[in-house]
């Protein structure tokens, strides 16, 4: 693959910035694809965060991509890539069967990034989630009984629940309600409430140390 670098001067401003340096720095042997990575995604306008343990790029608070070092490449995670005219043939469903709108580019370490075509990805991915996010209404979070009964049994848990963005709080619901057994339910709404207290992410186990 015959790559080009990307050249820009611009420097992330979000209050995430330490964050995402740390997750960087995690990772010396890809910091240049990385931050090059990172780079590019501030200069087309996103926002940056960090969400399940990865650095994550939003536009109007939609997810458009993340980033992130895997043992074998370093890969950009576009949430809605199915939906992006994929015309270098570069992108994978590195999830078959798991998600249908997630797809991957991975890069080696060693490859120099093609910063027009990945200007262009970043770009049509960003058109997808905006005309998405207007045709769907976002669904509507529905607690659990056995979480909400968990809430009332530990102090400031429902606080820490609040905080989350929305996205979180689907996925600790989803969590449980999609248990089939009463006791599962009740297992995983302990489990939940543990997390809350410690800080910890539903998905933080599924990324790499």
């Amino acid at each position: 693959m015959f790559l080009r670098t990307v050249n820009t001067d611009l420097k992330p401003t979000t209050n995430h910035m330490s964050a995402v340096d740390a997750y960087i720095a995690r990772f010396p042997q890809d910091a240049i694809v990385l931050s090059t990575l990172r780079r590019t995604m501030l200069s087309e306008g996103l926002s940056e965060t960090i969400k399940w343990g990865i650095p994550v790029f939003t536009s109007e608070g939609v997810n458009i991509a993340g980033i992130a070092s895997f043992k074998s490449y370093i890969g950009i995670w576009f949430f809605n890539g199915a939906a992006i005219d994929d015309y270098m043939g570069v992108l994978v469903n590195a999830q078959e069967g798991k998600t249908v709108s997630q797809r991957q580019w991975r890069f080696q370490r060693g490859d120099v990034l093609p910063a027009k075509d990945l200007k262009k990805y970043i770009r049509m991915a960003v058109s997808v989630g905006a005309s998405q996010t207007k045709r769907q209404p976002k669904a509507e979070i529905i607690i659990p009984a056995e979480l909400m009964s968990m809430f009332a049994e530990n102090k400031g848990s429902k606080t820490q629940f609040d905080k989350l963005p929305p996205s979180h709080q689907r996925e600790y619901c989803n969590y449980i309600s999609e248990a089939k057994k009463s006791e599962t339910r009740v297992k995983r709404a302990e489990k939940v409430i543990g997390m809350l207290v410690n800080g910890v992410g539903l998905n933080d186990k599924y990324t790499r140390k």
